[in-house]
């Protein structure tokens, strides 16, 4: 393999190793504390943890960033984008629901138990605000980001969504994740902008809060 390449994906896979390490110790120890009925409470914390240093590996990531959108056209395009990929997300989980798939995958009833619990503040902040922020900044901004320094879109994008689906560890969200995961990568390789995906993330988990409960 050639160095140069071999560097690339080293800066992509550390920065996703240690979000895995650091996530889920931080996420397994709180969990101790707290049991599973706060299970909410402990995916806070675990965000809180991980956040900084994910947001590190993004701005000293190689990867281009270009300015927000020049005209309200623009504006308007971009945030299309975002409120179509929000409807498409939810239509997805809307299908999955309507599916009796807990006898298929026992940790993706498990997790899905944990993301019930909590009161409605403290879901919206973790589900809406902190779980999206994490993800993109990883997924879209570092990943893709730099996958795309060397990639094809094409391939940046299934790679960086068949990642997003494999730390989901379980069969159902892997689905979900790829899906969702390809959408957002088609968003941010148009924009590049990592706020666009964290919205159209946080708001498809707020219509899924809202709407499935």
């Amino acid at each position: 393999m050639n160095p140069n390449r071999r560097n690339h994906w080293v800066q992509i896979l550390y920065p996703l190793f240690a979000y895995y390490v650091l996530y889920y110790i931080s996420d397994s120890i709180a969990l101790s504390y707290v049991g599973e009925e706060r299970g909410t409470l402990a995916l806070f914390f675990a965000s809180l943890v991980t956040l900084g240093p994910v947001y590190l590996f993004y701005k000293r990531a190689p990867i281009l960033r270009l300015s927000y959108p020049a005209t309200r056209r623009d504006w308007l395009l971009e945030g299309g984008y975002i409120l179509g990929i929000a409807c498409l997300g939810l239509k997805i989980n809307l299908m999955v629901a309507g599916l009796d798939l807990l006898e298929y995958s026992s940790s993706y009833g498990k997790s899905a138990y944990i993301l019930h619990t909590g009161g409605m503040f403290l879901r919206i902040l973790v589900l809406g605000i902190l779980i999206p922020l994490l993800e993109e900044l990883l997924f879209r901004g570092v990943i893709l980001g730099q996958l795309l320094n060397f990639c094809d879109i094409k391939w940046g994008i299934i790679i960086s969504s068949v990642l997003f689906g494999i730390l989901h560890f379980n069969v159902v969200q892997f689905l979900y994740a790829a899906v969702m995961g390809s959408l957002l990568g088609l968003l941010y390789a148009k924009t590049r902008h990592v706020w666009a995906t964290w919205i159209a993330h946080g708001l498809c988990n707020l219509l899924v809060l809202f709407i499935i409960g």
